[in-house]
């Protein structure tokens, strides 16, 4: 038998071994090492859409222009002097915002005086919106690194001639210059022209385009909200990454499988080689050699849980054969047909004590640990089926030694009220009582008892128990 039980450790031991020990020569775990060495997964360096930027919020972008500079009247008929000497003082406000890095639009406020064709000094006021193209954006959409900013631009307004109260439909065009100082500030000048109506001094005809006012300025253009673009992002490097990922977890799931596999059989082996130690009497020896299995899933993870190791079963077989001698050597089962109460029975006609007083066992004393049996909350069904074989094995040894039992029915007491936890703990110790009978156990030699809720161990499903205690005698 020894040798059948050191065998089965080696086998057990081995089993973990594989279980918790990845092989790097299996087919599987090397295809994924591939995939990871030479796909990789590192983090991933962005790449930029060709041409393509977010348009942000409408709160991003915004311009104020403020300028001032010179301004001169051309009109139909031209009059008596030339550009130059038709200049005045010209100032312009305006307001806009850029839609893309290359397209934005404002609405422009400019006016002060201008010299009719006559010489004449008038005061106007030109309001007009315009369309406007960043041209150097446009042909150098990549490069950030760029000051210089040139920006047509053309739009559509009204001119208004204090003098005569003309108000006029007029074109507005012209070009600007930017030079970037910081992500807010840009130096400005702009050169720009307004045609209207022939009529516009009060000479001419109202029918056809013909007057104009050219307009040299410089100036400052403020940012607000937000500046800048944000581009957008290739996401075709990481779709191939994610699906390459996705390859390298299959992979890895089905390695898992194999492994949790693996796992449980050798938690099984180990169970049952455990329990075979217990009940040969060996466990204490050999325990350490084995992987310790958690008492179950709920529980997995705690060690303040009743003490349920078999060495009740363990230390009954020793102190049996060390400390008693029963009047019944064969092993025959002693119970009468009347089923005598184990109460009344006498100490000195079934067994004797041997001269080792020291390690002598009183009748009322528990022999060894009790042995717990667990039940699935509110039910009187054991949590796992395996547990019936533990009662096999308690029925053969008190049905050898001829030993009372004493069925110690319980709940805990955090679920349920306090009467049902008391019915279900009664039931419980009933349902083990019953299937002890049913393995030739006299009725009268077992002790019922049901004390409802506790708390006494931890984790709470500890509770939800029935202790089977053994004794020579019980008074």
């Amino acid at each position: 038998m020894i040798k059948k039980i050191f065998f089965i450790v080696a086998v057990t031991v081995s089993i973990y071994a594989n279980a918790t020990v990845v092989n790097t020569k299996d087919s599987l775990y090397s295809h994924a090492q591939r995939i990871f060495t030479v796909s990789g997964f590192e983090e991933l360096e962005p790449t930029y859409v060709n041409g393509a930027i977010h348009s942000g919020s409408w709160k991003d972008n915004w311009f104020v222009n403020v300028s001032g500079g010179v301004s001169s009247f051309i009109g139909s008929p031209i009059g008596c002097n030339d550009l130059f000497g038709r200049m005045k003082p010209v100032m312009q406000v305006s307001v806009g915002k850029w839609f893309t890095p290359s397209v934005g639009s404002r609405m422009v406020f400019q006016g002060f005086s201008f010299k009719d064709s006559e010489n004449a000094s008038h005061t106007y006021r030109n309001y007009h919106t315009d369309l406007m193209w960043n041209l150097t954006s446009a042909l150098f959409r990549d490069d950030n690194s760029l000051r210089w900013s040139i920006i047509p631009y053309a739009g559509l307004g009204l001119l208004h001639n204090d003098f005569n109260d003309k108000n006029p439909f007029a074109f507005s065009y012209g070009i600007a210059g930017q030079y970037r100082i910081s992500d807010r500030l840009r130096l400005t000048m702009e050169l720009g022209g307004t045609t209207t109506f022939k009529d516009f001094d009060g000479r001419g005809d109202s029918r056809e385009f013909g007057d104009n006012l050219f307009n040299l300025s410089a100036g400052l253009s403020f940012s607000f909200g937000k500046p800048g673009w944000k581009k957008i992002v290739d996401a075709e490097p990481y779709i191939n990454q994610n699906h390459r990922m996705a390859d390298y977890i299959a992979v890895l799931e089905s390695r898992e499988r194999a492994l949790k596999k693996k796992y449980e059989t050798s938690v099984e082996v180990a169970a049952e080689l455990r329990k075979i130690l217990a009940i040969e009497g060996l466990l204490d020896k050999y325990k350490s050699k084995i992987p310790d299995a958690n008492f179950d899933g709920d529980m997995a993870g705690y060690s303040d849980v009743p003490h349920n190791d078999y060495s009740g079963l363990n230390s009954l077989r020793r102190r049996l054969g060390m400390n008693r001698q029963t009047n019944n050597p064969e092993g025959k089962h002693t119970d009468n047909k009347q089923g005598t109460d184990f109460s009344k029975r006498s100490s000195n006609k079934h067994r004797s004590h041997n001269s080792n007083t020291n390690k002598a066992l009183a009748d009322n004393e528990c022999i060894g640990f009790p042995i717990h049996f667990f039940f699935v909350i509110g039910t009187s069904n054991f949590t796992d089926q395996s547990q019936l074989v533990n009662l096999d094995e308690i029925a053969r040894v008190a049905k050898k030694h001829d030993l009372c039992i004493r069925i110690i029915g319980s709940a805990d007491s955090s679920t349920g009220e306090a009467n049902k936890n008391k019915e279900l703990s009664a039931s419980r110790a009933d349902y083990v009582h019953s299937l002890l009978v049913q393995r030739g156990l006299s009725a009268n030699r077992m002790e019922v008892v049901a004390q409802g809720g506790i708390d006494k161990y931890s984790p709470i499903p500890a509770n939800r128990q029935v202790a089977v205690e053994l004794f020579y005698r019980l008074d």
